[in-house]
């Protein structure tokens, strides 16, 4: 699904993104410039779009489109295991992002506070 027909289809949205300026593999094969952005229905993982700006973007695509063949969402991708350095720690690498960006800030807070009393 593109992000135009997410938004004729009147879906909420967000996008995450992850630039390869931050994968071990493509700095090490200069391969660093361009991004993988994934559109997702808004609070879920369920991916809706991808984007990728980048050298190897076929390759680099793969894992997202076997997810969005069998409907797995970004959390099923951040548990892939990926040999390092490699260009498919990108999709686990995005998904971290959307993850980090949907942590429970008030279990977080709590766990925080409870640890913190030194029990």
């Amino acid at each position: 699904m593109s992000l135009q027909n997410t938004i004729d289809q009147q879906i909420d949205y967000e996008t995450t993104r992850f630039d390869l300026a931050e994968l071990d593999r493509a700095i090490v094969e200069g391969h660093d410039s361009g991004y993988i952005e994934v559109i997702t229905r808004k609070g879920s993982d369920k991916i809706l779009g991808v984007e990728i700006v980048a050298d190897n973007a076929g390759e680099l695509l793969t894992p997202f489109s076997i997810a969005m063949r069998h409907k797995l969402g970004l959390n099923k991708l951040m548990s892939v295991v990926h040999p390092y350095p490699s260009f498919g720690e990108a999709s686990k690498y995005l998904a971290g992002e959307w993850k980090r960006a949907h942590a429970p800030a008030r279990i977080l807070a709590f766990l925080a506070w409870w640890f913190r009393r030194g029990l």
